[in-house]
């Protein structure tokens, strides 16, 4: 990130940050609030990977047939990140798409530290032709989703840049895989009106720059 670019964004995050509530939309940080209420179509969510088990067979089954890239089915030392048992101690799955199982479509949310990378990550994976394919990869953590006017929900992912400063954005489909749409909120408060055009390029670029899309 150049100079000016890195003074033009701290300018504006110091201006958003500081704005008066009456200001800012009514779109709340789901990892934040306390007492959250979800919006009409819309799904917090905060994974703490303190399942013992998973809810359901279809999530060990889908870790299973990703294999060892993923996980490791043989595996039985729970502390083993670096090659981690198939365990919803690392990992966690969702649904996307609506009206069609996890089994053809699902996220895959994996937590820091497995495989010795230091962030969550999420990986997206379609069924094309009978196989798990992989059509979306970000550093960030999926803190929620939303309903859409397709088929396909609308993601909100949270990244961090390497000065901690964090970016609530808005992912939807098209063309095959989700493309990044917004930014909403940037270190937990809203982007003002007059700054969302130019916000919502240079947080691109803050990701695409940071190799945290589609790694």
């Amino acid at each position: 990130m150049n100079n000016l670019f890195k003074i033009a964004f701290l300018f504006f995050a110091i201006i958003v940050s500081n704005s008066c509530k009456n200001d800012l939309d009514d779109v709340e940080d789901p990892i934040k609030t306390e007492n959250k209420t979800e919006k009409k179509g819309e799904e917090n969510i905060e994974v703490l990977f303190n399942e013992t088990v998973f809810s359901d067979d279809l999530s060990l089954k889908l870790l299973k047939e990703l294999g060892h890239g993923i996980c490791n089915p043989s595996e039985k030392d729970a502390e083993n990140y670096i090659n981690p048992p198939c365990s919803s101690k690392f990992f966690k799955l969702f649904d996307f798409k609506e009206k069609t199982s996890m089994c053809d479509a699902f996220i895959l949310l994996i937590k820091s530290n497995v495989h010795d990378f230091p962030l969550r990550r999420i990986y997206i994976y379609q069924r094309e032709k009978g196989k798990l394919i992989k059509v979306n990869s970000f550093v960030a953590n999926l803190i929620g989703k939303r309903k859409s006017k397709t088929e396909y929900q609308d993601l909100i992912l949270r990244f961090a840049d390497k000065d901690q400063n964090h970016f609530n954005c808005i992912y939807v489909w098209r063309n095959n895989h989700y493309e990044y749409d917004r930014v909403e909120q940037i270190n937990d408060s809203n982007v003002k009106a007059e700054f969302r055009d130019s916000m919502n390029i240079e947080i691109l670029k803050v990701i695409e720059d940071s190799g945290m899309q589609n790694i």
